[in-house]
């Protein structure tokens, strides 16, 4: 929703209406090819345009997710004919390439990947082109049905499921359980902390993936710090860090786009 993504980004709320005029004149005037590389509209799901967005533009085999385009979403998030419960589940965020990145180099192809909050799901579709089975978790249904749109185009086994990370529901059996930059209030960072701390102690992996300007992210490590590990801190990308948990801390200006 328009008031969520204002409050989580610190941005005026006419952002988005200024995001769907600029997506408008891109499209309208975008060559062919220029309209792909920019992700043009694709496809239509339940009356939302879906632009795919390639983790590498150059490269023909790159993976691939849905992400929704801003001009086929009301204020409200929304569509009249299905709607979107919040626009950032079904956009791709920086930390998002970064994550698909790292699973693409160092997910263990026999692993079972959980990736929570997944929105449109560009890791989980990264580690099932590894070869991973894969379990992709969202709250938000449509943000699912992109998931499974996108893993069928591309001929990838991944299994979608509901679950809210805010709740207390036991997590789906993984070893690894990814998550990127899905701390949008700090009630979500908190539980994603109680969530992370029972798959630890049930011998999983967890990798998480935020950008440095989410202040809701230092209420994840503090209580991860309170119930884990006093010594926990967010780390560089450039190499997988000892240890089943990994914090990645994200500069979105060195994300590639390429």
């Amino acid at each position: 929703r328009t008031a969520n993504i204002c409050e989580y980004f610190r941005i005026p709320r006419s952002a988005l209406s200024r995001l769907r005029v600029a997506e408008r004149q891109m499209v309208s005037i975008a060559s062919p090819a220029t309209a792909v590389a920019f992700g043009a509209v694709a496809t239509e799901l339940s009356g939302v345009p879906l632009r795919e967005v390639p983790l590498r533009r150059s490269d023909p085999a790159s993976p691939w997710c849905y992400a929704a385009a801003a001009m086929g979403l009301s204020d409200g998030g929304a569509t009249s004919s299905s709607p979107p419960r919040n626009f950032l589940a079904t956009q791709v965020w920086p930390s998002a390439r970064l994550a698909a990145d790292v699973l693409e180099t160092h997910a263990d192809r026999s692993w079972t990947v959980c990736e929570l909050g997944c929105g449109p799901g560009l890791p989980s579709i990264a580690a099932a082109k590894v070869g991973a089975d894969v379990i992709a978790t969202d709250v938000d249904e449509f943000a699912l049905k992109m998931v499974a749109l996108a893993a069928t185009k591309q001929n990838l086994p991944v299994t979608t499921k509901v679950f809210d990370l805010t709740s207390d529901e036991v997590l789906p059996e993984a070893d690894l359980y990814v998550l990127s930059d899905v701390f949008e209030s700090n009630k979500v960072a908190q539980m994603a902390a109680l969530h992370t701390r029972r798959a630890l102690e049930a011998g999983s992996n967890v990798w998480a993936f935020a950008q440095s300007d989410r202040a809701q992210r230092e209420w994840y490590l503090k209580e991860l710090q309170r119930v884990v590990d006093p010594s926990l801190k967010w780390s560089t990308p450039d190499g997988r860090d000892v240890g089943p948990i990994w914090l990645v801390d994200i500069d979105e200006t060195k994300i590639a786009y390429n």
